[in-house]
């Protein structure tokens, strides 16, 4: 069957074109990725980890995720989200370990959700989860109220206000962990994870920390 759909659907690799993968090891390797970040105005997040720069063949291919809906690229977004973290960040893997973090994907509105078939950041971290071992919880945040693309809101006071108030507990004692990742495929202003991070307080967190694939 695999040999069938790369036949009908021939995979490339978004950098350097050669087929039969979407990332490629060589390509892999030229990746950089970015610094931790501290938010020094939200010092109740520990810090945001943007792996790469949103750009050029690595922003076409979340587009492609989201928007044409290749399905199939999860699995090679997220072993370079668990390779890059094991290889570049072990303390930070093994300190996220130590203390049972768990990851919550950012959750999409029901609308949005059964247009689309799927929400990516919840595919993506639930590999992701699996393969760094740590704890995931796709249910404990809800996005109650539907709101814009941030993408087509151009001021950073816009997105802020789009996503406000946007998501709810589950319930409180769903999780009983006090260390939370919050998982988003790309950061751009980090409103919508902020927004998340605002809905965990009643939680009382030890640690609150963001991890997306790419971020401005």
């Amino acid at each position: 069957m695999s040999l069938i759909l790369d036949f009908l659907f021939p995979k490339y690799c978004y950098f350097c074109h050669q087929p039969h993968t979407y990332l490629c090891p060589a390509c892999l390797k030229t990746l950089t990725p970015n610094s931790i970040q501290t938010l020094l105005e939200h010092p109740e997040i520990d810090f945001s980890l943007s792996l790469f720069r949103y750009s050029g063949p690595l922003k076409t291919l979340l587009h492609d995720l989201k928007y044409n809906f290749v399905y199939d690229l999860v699995p090679s977004i997220s072993e370079l989200i668990s390779s890059t973290i094991s290889q570049n960040y072990p303390n930070i893997l093994n300190h996220w370990r130590t203390h049972q973090a768990t990851v919550i994907p950012v959750p999409l509105h029901s609308f949005r959700h059964n247009w689309r078939g799927f929400n990516q950041s919840e595919l993506i971290a639930s590999k992701v989860s699996q393969q760094l071992k740590l704890n995931f919880d796709p249910f404990l945040i809800n996005r109650h109220r539907l709101t814009s693309s941030q993408v087509s809101l151009p001021h950073h006071h816009l997105r802020l206000q789009n996503v406000a108030n946007a998501f709810s507990l589950a319930s409180t004692e769903i999780n009983q962990s006090k260390n939370y990742i919050v998982f988003d495929d790309v950061a751009t202003t980090r409103s919508t994870l902020l927004s998340v991070a605002q809905t965990l307080k009643p939680l009382n967190p030890n640690s609150i920390c963001f991890l997306t694939l790419a971020g401005s």
